[in-house]
């Protein structure tokens, strides 16, 4: 697992992706560096993965989710379709409702679900890793 001021990555049992984000008011080169490093560390890799995105209890400001959303963008597009979908985890239900909201309204570039536990998440991810004829690797502890 890797850590940065934005948050975690873990592809030790990809082609499940675990990602958590810690909240932190962040400046550009923050977020700049998380995303490199997780492209960096899915091209280890070849073929499609699911990710579980942790976003619990955690404000983010307007300004830092627009920096994120640009690069999350620009991520997509240069993982060019390998991202089968994203399961968001988020325990508030008013920030889960409006994160469903937005999902419906935005088209989006590849599937996102929200739900409100890791348990959920994992749940959901390993289904539609199945679905895709994928195989998880369980790391040894």
């Amino acid at each position: 697992m890797q850590e940065f001021k934005y948050g975690t990555i873990d592809v030790s049992e990809y082609p499940l992706v675990r990602l958590t984000t810690s909240g932190e008011k962040l400046v550009e080169e923050d977020i700049k560096e998380y995303f490199l490093a997780l492209e960096e560390a899915l091209n280890q890799f070849s073929g499609p993965y699911v990710s579980i995105s942790n976003i619990n209890k955690i404000f983010v400001d307007s300004e830092t989710r627009i920096r994120v959303g640009r690069w999350s963008d620009k991520f997509i597009q240069r993982m060019n379709g390998r991202g089968l979908a994203t399961v968001i985890v988020n325990e508030n239900t008013i920030s889960r409702m409006m994160l469903k909201g937005i999902m419906r309204v935005m088209k989006q570039p590849m599937e996102f679900k929200v739900v409100g536990s890791t348990a959920e998440a994992e749940k959901l991810a390993y289904k539609l890793l199945e679905e895709a004829g994928l195989e998880v690797t369980v790391p040894v502890s």
